[in-house]
This record gives C-alpha cells, structure tokens and sequence, in this order.
C-alpha cells in the first residue's frame, strides 16, 4: 500500500508517525511519498525496464533562468530584477497551463509567450529534463498506451491530503485505475464522520511535535495503524 500525499513535510512526518513500534503495535509500514517523487521513481523505473532513457525532473532555479533566457533581454534600471519575476510569472503560468488544459497548445493563448514555452521544453528536452507536471503526462500516456499493469506499479495507492486535485493529476488517476491499480481518496471515501479543528503554534519544532503525539497516541490505542492506513 503506497500513501502519496502531495506536502513533502506530511510525507517525513507520516513515514515517521509510521514506524513499527516497539510493542508491534504497527504490523505493515505503509511506503509514504509525496506524489512528485512517486511520479518521477515510477515512469523512470517503467522506462529504463525498457530500455529508454527516462527524463530528470529540472532543478527550479535552472527552470527560472531558462525562461529568463527565453523572454529575452529587459532593459531599465531594474532590469535584472524585472526579468527575473517576468520568468517566475511565466514559469507559473506554464505550471498551471501544464496541470489544468490537456490541449498543448490552447486557443486563448498569446502567441509569443506559446513561442517561449516552445523554446523552453525545447531546451528541456535536449538536456534530458522536464517539468514535475510534464512528467505526469508523460506517466499518463505511458499508462494508456500500455496493455498489462508494470509490475512497479503498486496495487493500492491512498491518497491523502490533496484538498485539490488538477486535471493532469486525475487523468493519471484515472489511468492508473484502468491500469488495475486501486486508487482511494480519503478526502473523499472515508466513509465515517470527521471534523477538523485548527490549532497554531510558536514554532514549526511545536507544530510538529504536537502531531508526532498524537499520531503516537492513536498507535497507543490499539490501532493497527494511523487512520488514514
């Protein structure tokens, strides 16, 4: 069972919360990922089973200074200042072009800045990199077009804390589903009565603290697991 949160920090935190405990409280540890990591380890494994070289996701900063490349020199004397936030705002739009429109090349959009997202993926690609929501699709197509589930795949995957799920991220879901793999979203299929409440503290050592207790004392109450396991 793979639980793929989409906060890196609720990923250490729950594998924390999850270790087997000295009583044997804890009978399966559950494999915890933030979902960008489980992306990119399994469309690499499924690619390199076959032969083909898989992409690396980009490093930020290196995505930042491609598209600072790619819309070209600003002059003023904030010149280097407005270029780059001009490339961090069209890597955000690209970021959210990429996990909300399955069209690669919509209708509504500018022409010179489709022109630069052109000359972005295309420097990209040449290096062997991509975007976290590129790699999606990637893992997506690969789903669809193939006839037998990849032995990599995990036969249940939980999905916790996604609050919002994207359109990439529920064709891959989909995908995966028509794949053989059962997919559940606790957001959605707890199937019992929950409440919430919000709690702030001083510190993120607190914060933290404070939810290793009570995963702990969950465990302490003869659960076999947190909740969500």
């Amino acid at each position: 069972m793979t639980l793929v949160p989409n906060a890196r920090r609720l990923e250490g935190h729950l594998a924390d919360a999850l270790r087997d405990r000295p009583d044997g409280g804890v009978r399966v540890k559950p494999e915890v990922m933030i979902l960008s990591r489980w992306v990119e380890e399994t469309f690499t494994t499924m690619e390199l089973l076959q032969g083909r070289p898989a992409p690396c996701v980009v490093d930020p900063y290196r995505l930042q200074d491609l598209w600072a490349d790619a819309l070209g020199t600003v002059h003023g004397l904030y010149a280097r200042t407005e270029r780059l936030l001009a490339a961090h705002q069209a890597r955000e739009a690209d970021r959210l072009i990429g996990q909300w429109w399955n069209d690669p090349r919509p209708p509504w959009l500018d022409e010179a800045y489709f022109s630069a997202i052109q000359r972005v993926h295309a420097r990209l690609e040449l290096m062997g990199l991509t975007t976290p929501e590129r790699l999606i699709f990637k893992l997506t197509t690969r789903l669809q077009s193939s006839d037998k589930l990849s032995t990599r795949l995990s036969r249940k995957i939980i999905l916790d804390g996604f609050h919002e799920i994207t359109a990439a991220e529920a064709d891959l879901f989909e995908a995966l589903r028509a794949a053989g793999v059962e997919v559940i979203d606790q957001q959605t299929n707890s199937g019992v009565a929950t409440g919430c409440s919000l709690i702030s503290f001083p510190t993120l050592d607190q914060e933290l603290s404070a939810a290793a207790e009570w995963a702990h004392d969950v465990l302490d109450q003869g659960a076999g697991g947190l909740p969500w396991s």
